[in-house]
C-alpha cells in the first residue's frame, strides 16, 4: 500500500507498520501468535516426553532430533538441510504420537516456560491526553526479562 512513513534517527523508514511495511529484501517474516486473551485465570501444564529426552515441554512442536543423523529442524522448515517429505507448516503436539515419522519428537527448543524475573506495577498518568488514552492510564503494566539465578552456599 500507498503510505508516508514516519521518520527518526534510527532510519528513514521508521516506524514500520502494517500500513508502510519494510522492503521485501529486509522483511524477514512474521510471527503468528495465537493469543488466548482472558480477563480469568490461565494454566497450562507441562508435560515430560523421556522418548526424546525433554521434560517441562509446554509447547510442542513436532522435529527431527538433533542428534546422529538428525538435523534438529523443526516440522514446517523448509530449509534443504531437513528431512522428507518436508512439511508445509509446523505441528503442534503434545507427545511424541502426534507427530510423522520424520520428525518423531514433540518437544519445544528449550524446556520449560516464561521468563524468570516479571514485575507487575500501576502506571500513574501523564496528564496528557493523547498518551492517556492510548496507554489506558492510569492502569497496570507488566514487564519480563530473562533471567537466570545461581544459589551460592
Amino acid at each position: 500500500m500507498a503510505c508516508t512513513p514516519a521518520d527518526s534517527a534510527q532510519n528513514a523508514s521508521f516506524p514500520t507498520t502494517h500500513d508502510c511495511p519494510p522492503p521485501a529484501a529486509l522483511d524477514i517474516g512474521g510471527l503468528p501468535i495465537a493469543f488466548a486473551l482472558t480477563t480469568g485465570t490461565k494454566s497450562v501444564t507441562a508435560v515430560n516426553n523421556p522418548a526424546s529426552g525433554q521434560n517441562n515441554v509446554f509447547c510442542g512442536f513436532c522435529r527431527d532430533g538433533n542428534s546422529g543423523t538428525q538435523t534438529g529442524c523443526f516440522a514446517g522448515d523448509q530449509t534443504p538441510a531437513c528431512p522428507t517429505p518436508l512439511e508445509p507448516s509446523p505441528i503442534a503436539c503434545t507427545s511424541n504420537t502426534g507427530c510423522p515419522a520424520a520428525y518423531p519428537d514433540c518437544v519445544q527448543r528449550n524446556p520449560g516456560a516464561l521468563p524468570t524475573l516479571v514485575s507487575i506495577f500501576c502506571i500513574q498518568p501523564t496528564f496528557n491526553a493523547t498518551v492517556d488514552a492510548a496507554g489506558d492510564l492510569p492502569g497496570p503494566g507488566a514487564v519480563s526479562l530473562p533471567g537466570t539465578a545461581q544459589l551460592l552456599p
